[in-house]
Parts: structure tokens; C-alpha cells; sequence
């Protein structure tokens, strides 16, 4: 144990000759900073100076059932999550304490098919979104409440290799031999090129 606090100590040390105090201290404000249970989950993240901080709860099962955001002293919204045994049966959106709400409250309704798979999500503000899996269990086809179509196609090892909307937008990615990612496309998208 002592050694480890040396190292600390002495890493620190070094950082402070190094970089100085005030670029020193500016790296710890934007630090990430994510805390857990004893059970793994991330119960707080903070991205960095001057952004929200979020704080999660869980059941007994490990499963998220509480959202809250914050920014500064304000509650900025909460999202509570509803379960049927393993699987997500609802997602209810609150506003917190700012005056003009982040995002209209509303609620997210989830079915499933035979296979556990996502089939349908109520929205009570957006609408129904419908999803369709082959017989891997990928998603192959996914539409949105203003009939926004979005298309999957999958190499053999099950990776999503395109994604192409009836709006015309082609997501497409390529990976190599061991599965990892070489490069994502993107066609007629708001994101455009090679990345």
C-alpha cells in the first residue's frame, strides 16, 4: 500500500513540475470522473467542468431504474425505468426544476417478440417505432413514427456493415479480420465522409 501512495505522490509530483499548478489544476476540473457500486454499475459521471452531472440507481436485479441529470444546483430532468422481470417495460421522462422544460415529459412503452427482441416502442409523444430481426436475431429493419425506414445489412461474423435510410443517408463500416472497426462512411448524412 505504501508504494502504491509513493507512486501517486510521486506522479503527482511530477505532473505539478512539469505542467505547473494552474495547467495542473485545470486538468483535474476537466477530468471525467465516474463513480460505482459494489456491484459494478455507474452510479455518478460528471464529463468535466461546467457539464451535468448524472447520478443512477438500481434494483436488486443490477437494473438502472433511476436517471437523474443535474447541472449546477438544479435538477435538470429525471428518467425512471419500469421492468417486467429481465426485460424493459417502460422509460418515463420528468422535468426537473428549470423553468422551460429540457424535453416534454412523456413515456416509452417497450414489446417484445417470442425471442425477447424489441418488436415495438410507444412513444407518447413520437409515435410507434417498429423493428424487424432476421433469423441471427440482428436488426434488420427498423421504422420510425414518420415512416422513416432504416435498412441493416451484417458480414458473416453478425457486424452491422450498412445502414440505409429511406431518406437516402448510407451509413456503411468496414472491419478487420479480428472484428474491430477500420473505417465508417457516410453517404447523403450530416455526418459526411470517411472516419
Amino acid at each position: 500500500m505504501k508504494k502504491v501512495v509513493f507512486r501517486i505522490v510521486f506522479y503527482l509530483f511530477w505532473l505539478l513540475v512539469l505542467f505547473g499548478t494552474k495547467k495542473f489544476a485545470s486538468i483535474l476540473k476537466d477530468a471525467s470522473v465516474l463513480k460505482y457500486d459494489v456491484n459494478g454499475n455507474e452510479i455518478y459521471s460528471c464529463p468535466g467542468k461546467g457539464s451535468n452531472e448524472f447520478y443512477r440507481k438500481y434494483n436488486d436485479k443490477n437494473q438502472l431504474i433511476e436517471l437523474k441529470s443535474v447541472f449546477g444546483e438544479k435538477d435538470q430532468y429525471y428518467i425512471y425505468y419500469e421492468y417486467d422481470g429481465d426485460l424493459l417495460k417502460k422509460q418515463i421522462f420528468k422535468n426537473g426544476d428549470l423553468p422551460a422544460p429540457v424535453a416534454e415529459e412523456h413515456e416509452i412503452l417497450y414489446e417484445y417478440n417470442q425471442q425477447g427482441l424489441i418488436s415495438k416502442t410507444i412513444n407518447s409523444v413520437e409515435g410507434e417505432t417498429l423493428y424487424q430481426y432476421d433469423d441471427k436475431s440482428n436488426l434488420v429493419t427498423k421504422i420510425s413514427p414518420n415512416n422513416k425506414t432504416i435498412n441493416y445489412e451484417y458480414d458473416k461474423n453478425g457486424k452491422c456493415i450498412k445502414e440505409e435510410s429511406s431518406d437516402g443517408s448510407i451509413i456503411e463500416r468496414e472491419y478487420d479480420e479480428k472484428g474491430r472497426s477500420l473505417r465508417t462512411s457516410y453517404t447523403n448524412h450530416p455526418v459526411q465522409g470517411n472516419h
